[in-house]
């Protein structure tokens, strides 16, 4: 494979990127750019990049070297699968050989070549909240417990957990008519407006699995805007929800 652009980076940083990305690439095939990661290098920087229209994942590690000049593939979401499967074993660097229609892993003695996606990767940073109006910090864990309680009292077919903001604790909540209401308060640090919104309980939940530390900054810009979810430094990861409209 004769490449145009060559990168390197350190297989932990890699294989730990991928884990925080993949879930949230689309598997269906009906919008062929979205059923791949992104993998976008600018200068010293390779971001990574997921999603399937619902919620969106992104991690920024640090290169080896600066790219020559920016440039970006989509790599099939099978063979970010396969590879994340082999880089769980692995030590020591992975280099990343790419033109416009194929890309090249090498790390030790392992090769695996694949094709890119062609089509153009969603503009995603028009999406992004710029000026949340709602800020919260808690620890991550309560709110998995009180998410995962209230998934229990769903309506059936459907995952929809209200969550309400306001002053210091979050009021996780859901109900049927077969098994009842449940209602969680969980203490946290917010500043800005109260919000009442609605997510799909399991994309929160692949959210706050996937952000390292015991702490979650939530950014939030009322009701109808998406939820953007942080580890508390904010450093180098980013997730996004979109809401439920009631």
């Amino acid at each position: 494979m004769e490449a145009k652009n060559r990168y390197a980076l350190p297989v932990a940083d890699f294989s730990g990127a991928l884990s925080q990305v993949l879930f949230s690439v689309a598997y269906s095939d009906a919008r062929p750019e979205l059923s791949g990661v992104l993998m976008k290098f600018d200068e010293k920087i390779l971001t990574l990049a997921g999603t399937d229209s619902y919620r969106l994942a992104e991690r920024k590690i640090e290169l080896k070297q600066a790219a020559s000049q920016s440039h970006q593939i989509i790599v099939p979401l099978r063979t970010v699968q396969e590879l994340a499967r082999v880089l769980g074993h692995e030590e020591g660097e992975i280099a990343i050989s790419a033109n416009e229609n194929q890309v090249l892993f090498s790390f030790g003695e392992v090769e695996l070549t694949s094709r890119v996606i062609s089509g153009t990767f969603p503009d995603y940073k028009e999406i992004i909240p710029k000026n949340s109006t709602t800020q919260v910090v808690l620890d991550k864990d309560p709110l998995v417990r009180a998410i995962k309680s209230a998934s229990l009292f769903c309506r059936q077919g459907l995952n929809h957990v209200s969550f309400q903001f306001s002053q210091d604790k979050i009021l996780v909540s859901s109900s049927s008519s077969q098994v009842g209401e449940n209602m969680v308060e969980v203490p946290a640090k917010i500043e800005g407006k109260d919000v009442d919104i609605v997510f799909d309980y399991r994309y929160v939940l692949d959210g706050l699995h996937a952000i390292a530390g015991s702490e979650v900054s939530i950014e939030l810009e009322g009701a109808s805007a998406p939820g953007v979810f942080l580890p508390k430094e904010k450093d180098s990861y980013l997730y996004l929800v979109m809401p439920i409209k009631q």
